[in-house]
C-alpha cells in the first residue's frame, strides 16, 4: 500500500504503510462529528485496508461528537479494523469528547489521548514491535 492522502467530508485521511498499517485522520476545525462521518471513514478504510490498523485521529479542533457517532466508533462493526487508536487533543472540548468516547462508549480496542503528536506516534509504533 502506498502512502496516499484522501479527502472526505470533514476529514483528510493519510493512508501510510507499516505493519500493522497506519492511518492518520485529520478532522476539520469546528467539525460536529455525526454517525454518517464514522460510516464514511469506515467505508474508506474498507476500500484501502482489510486488516487491523493503527489509527491517529487529530481531534484538536472539533466542536462535538454525537452519542450515536461515539457508539458506532466503539462498536463491534468498527473494532475488527482498529488495532490501536491514538487521539490528539488540545483543550477542554476535545478532551471531554475523547473522555466520553473512552469511558462511556468503551471501545474494545486500546485508546489513548495525547497532547503531543510525537508521543502518540511512539505509542502507536509500540504496536508494530
Amino acid at each position: 500500500m502506498m502512502d496516499d492522502i484522501e479527502a472526505i467530508d470533514g476529514a483528510r485521511l493519510h493512508f501510510c504503510g507499516g505493519v500493522p498499517p497506519l492511518v492518520r485522520v485529520l478532522l476539520t476545525a469546528g467539525m460536529d462529528i455525526e454517525a454518517g462521518h464514522i460510516r464514511e471513514l469506515h467505508a474508506r478504510f474498507l476500500e484501502r485496508i482489510d486488516e487491523k490498523s493503527r489509527v491517529l485521529i487529530d481531534s484538536r479542533q472539533i466542536a462535538s461528537m454525537t452519542r450515536e457517532a461515539r457508539e458506532l466508533a466503539a462498536s463491534d462493526h468498527i473494532s475488527p479494523f482498529v488495532h490501536r487508536l491514538a487521539v490528539l487533543i488540545d483543550g477542554p472540548v476535545s478532551a471531554m469528547i475523547s473522555n466520553f468516547f473512552i469511558r462511556v462508549s468503551r471501545p474494545s480496542y486500546p485508546v489513548h489521548t495525547f497532547t503531543d503528536e510525537a508521543r502518540a506516534m511512539a505509542w502507536l509504533s509500540e504496536a508494530s514491535q
